[in-house]
């Protein structure tokens, strides 16, 4: 199978199958709601002044640098009574809005987690009609061996892609020139390493797989095979990725006026709808290479 079929059918597969696709961002929705509930409803009671709504709609350049360099600000930076200026109420905002920003990533993958074993299952079975029944039951069935996938990707990832990428870094300031040669190397490496652990993911359901060991070691022998259909699929599904975040975060989001908060709204989930649409039709497109590999083994 070429990259573009498999491209092609990853998305015939995720629209024939879109129950599954609300059910993943509903629980996006409602897991980062829980977290961004509490911070909302504490900073609540100090957006009625008229200086907090000012500065939502923005604090220009020139205020923040007068404060800055205003000796008054610098007698109060170094008397350490920065932190009186702040009432109670504010404190534990700002306080439960960190807090939430560190636990939302995490509240989005636990989901994810969870829906992607029955995601996946649907596409195992295509063009099979949907099931709530077999989804519900692969949500269930693959969550725990997802889970420490996840973590060993989590994991991974630490050890070597942020070594790689501060190394990347440092000779790039030591050596510019290098940044031609650093950054193609760097992409491809990212591109190979997303690809192994999604088709880690479609193997786990494919072979009816609970030990995560057991998948990789196949996926990574499937790269090795596929490596230039496969880095020509995901660069393709990238690049489709890409060309949504610039549409969106580049062209349609800042344009936007702020009053027209409903809009705004809309329009964010809009874009996490279909980021995740393209996730799910991307993992529908390693299941249909999966399912190539194990009918070349069959024969």
């Amino acid at each position: 199978m070429g990259f573009w079929n498999a491209f092609r059918q990853g998305w015939r597969n995720s629209t024939r199958y879109w129950q599954a696709i609300i059910i993943l961002f509903l629980a996006n929705v409602v897991s980062g709601g829980l977290l961004t509930l509490p911070p909302a409803l504490v900073l609540l009671g100090q957006a009625h002044f008229p200086a907090i709504r000012e500065a939502a709609g923005g604090v220009p350049a020139w205020m923040v640098f007068e404060i800055l360099l205003n000796p008054v600000t610098n007698a109060n930076l170094a008397a350490g009574t920065t932190a009186n200026l702040l009432s109670p109420s504010l404190k534990s905002g700002v306080f439960a809005m960190l807090i939430a920003l560190v636990l939302i990533p995490w509240a989005a993958w636990l989901p994810g987690c969870l829906v992607s074993g029955g995601l996946l299952l649907a596409f195992k079975e295509a063009p099979a009609a949907f099931s709530w029944k077999r989804f519900l039951w692969g949500c269930w069935h693959y969550w725990s061996a997802f889970l420490l996938l996840g973590l060993a990707q989590t994991l991974f990832t630490l050890l070597v892609c942020i070594p790689a990428i501060v190394i990347c870094y440092i000779v790039f300031h030591l050596a510019p020139w290098s940044a031609l040669l650093s950054a193609p190397i760097l992409l491809i490496g990212l591109i190979w390493w997303t690809a192994f652990f999604e088709l880690g993911q479609a193997y786990l359901v494919a072979g009816d797989e609970r030990k995560i060991g057991g998948a990789l070691r196949i996926a990574k022998m499937t790269l090795l095979h596929r490596i230039a259909t496969l880095s020509g699929y995901y660069i393709l599904s990238l690049a489709g990725l890409l060309v949504l975040h610039l549409v969106f975060q580049v062209e349609l989001l800042p344009r936007l006026p702020l009053v027209s908060w409903p809009l705004v709204l809309a329009v964010q989930q809009a874009f996490i709808f279909l980021r995740l649409w393209s996730h799910a039709s991307r993992l529908a497109g390693d299941m249909e290479f999966v399912k190539e590999a194990q009918r070349i083994e069959i024969e």
